[in-house]
């Protein structure tokens, strides 16, 4: 039942995602991506930028391997779920393998560069930051919503999700790296991507039995690493753009 589900989702996103594609190709989305850039750059200011780059660099990769070290180490030393680490590990890796490819077949030019407050010269299409934030957090959400028991945190955990990525994809428009239809196809084809990969892992999941340390031990262990992880949002935040830039070797 939960293949069959999930196959559907997945078709249902990755058929919506081919629909959109070709309205790109056939040139069919112009005017819906200047309207759209537009009104968002028009809300330009020292502040609204300022909050836009923390939340790009949310899904920067310096902080996602960051946080992705923080998991495994989580989840080896404390869950002992190693199944959950492989999905982890499929979903991030799987993500870089479709975006570059799509990229590297569609090859969209990405929005006029010289108004754009991050410069970026590879192809637009699809948005790497706005896919592996869908691809990323969603599955850390999907984590916390199968370990958490109350149905309020359950919400919780999933609204902040949702928010996040859709502070990451906004951001991508107002800062001028992308154009709207770029992060709609990354929403699209990351959300896909991330169901099957979810839906596989899920039927897995059942035949492993965990071995938990103590409450108090697995607390203390989460309440570091996410210190770390903090730390290391804040400093990739207040470094230089360019000089983040320049580490990776392009921008996704």
């Amino acid at each position: 039942m939960i293949a069959k589900v999930g196959g559907a989702l997945a078709t249902v996103f990755v058929v919506l995602f081919t629909a959109l594609t070709w309205a790109i190709l056939t040139n069919r989305v112009g005017p819906f991506d200047n309207d759209v850039s537009a009104a968002i750059q028009s809300l330009r200011n020292p502040v609204l930028t300022g909050f836009m780059r923390f939340a790009t660099y949310l899904a920067s990769w310096q902080v996602v391997i960051g946080g992705l070290t923080a998991v495994l180490i989580f989840q080896f030393s404390a869950d002992r779920r190693a199944i959950w680490s492989g999905m982890l590990l499929v979903a991030v890796i799987g993500d870089e393998a479709i975006v570059w490819t799509m990229k590297d077949l569609l090859r969209r030019v990405r929005p006029d560069q010289a108004l754009s407050l991050m410069p970026a010269s590879d192809p637009s299409f699809p948005s790497g930051h706005s896919f592996i934030a869908v691809v990323f957090y969603g599955a850390l959400t999907w984590f916390a919503i199968l370990r958490l028991r109350l149905a309020w945190l359950k919400v919780s955990a999933g609204s902040v999700c949702v928010l996040l990525v859709l502070g990451v994809g906004m951001s991508r428009v107002y800062l001028g790296a992308h154009w709207p239809t770029d992060v709609l196809g990354s929403y699209l084809l990351g959300t896909a991507w991330l169901i099957i990969v979810a839906t596989i892992f899920q039927r897995l999941a059942p035949d492993e039995v965990p071995r938990r340390p103590r409450l108090v031990e697995r607390q203390l262990l989460a309440s570091a690493l996410l210190a770390l992880w903090i730390g290391l949002v804040v400093t990739v935040n207040y470094l230089h753009p360019g000089a983040v830039m320049n580490i990776a070797g392009r921008v996704r």
